[in-house]
């Protein structure tokens, strides 16, 4: 069973840091070699249901994942922004928490928040030190003047995993320079996540893969 949390928001640039968000932890009982000190963020779009997302948590949770499922701030006037501080807020959260003691994260975000992933994930050299991963559904070309296309070139060494019905969204795994890429045809719309099997095996591959 997940036990919900506060997650503090670590809000760059601002005067004062933003009420904290409301998470989701499950921390599992059988961690294995593949999972052990890597954790799961799990970021869904800030208008879509979260449900699928907290089935999804469990089952992660079972595959030996720590899994953390963040409520990503809405109506905000700078929304690219607040969901990239509400990324890096549930990453640092997962690599301080006792409970979840992850040394490297692995994101799955959608639609908005996957968008957002990318331009995290794409921060700098140094970001595949701390990202283990991205699973980016369902993601737009461009969302508030940020383009997919460009973080994605700007990842590095960040593995990525991009799903989407858009043939020009999948064309952009092609971008990538040095992490491996692997688009996959996917119908994810938010509200459920129909690409499991191939999150999990994306998630479980070897370090750096």
């Amino acid at each position: 069973m997940p036990v919900g949390v506060d997650v503090p928001v670590d809000a760059f640039g601002r005067k004062t840091n933003p009420p904290p968000l409301r998470g989701s932890v499950w921390t599992s009982e059988k961690p294995t070699t593949e999972t052990r000190f890597r954790g799961v963020l799990l970021v869904p779009d800030p208008s879509k249901p979260k449900g699928a997302y907290e089935k999804l948590g469990g089952e992660l949770s079972d595959a030996g994942f720590n899994t953390l499922l963040i409520e990503p701030r809405k109506n905000e006037s700078q929304p690219q922004r607040t969901l990239i501080e509400d990324i890096q807020s549930g990453v640092g959260f997962m690599k301080t928490d006792k409970r979840v003691g992850a040394v490297k994260v692995l994101v799955v975000a959608n639609g908005a928040a996957a968008n957002a992933a990318a331009h995290y994930a794409a921060a700098g050299k140094q970001m595949s030190l701390i990202v283990d991963g991205v699973v980016l559904l369902s993601p737009d070309q461009e969302v508030k003047r940020m383009k997919l296309s460009d973080a994605i070139a700007d990842m590095g060494n960040v593995p990525l995993l991009l799903a989407s019905t858009k043939g020009d969204v999948l064309a952009l795994a092609k971008k990538c320079r040095n992490a491996p890429c692997r688009p996959l045809k996917s119908a994810d719309d938010g509200k459920t996540v129909v690409a499991k099997q191939a999150i999990l095996e994306f998630l479980l591959r070897p370090h750096g893969q």
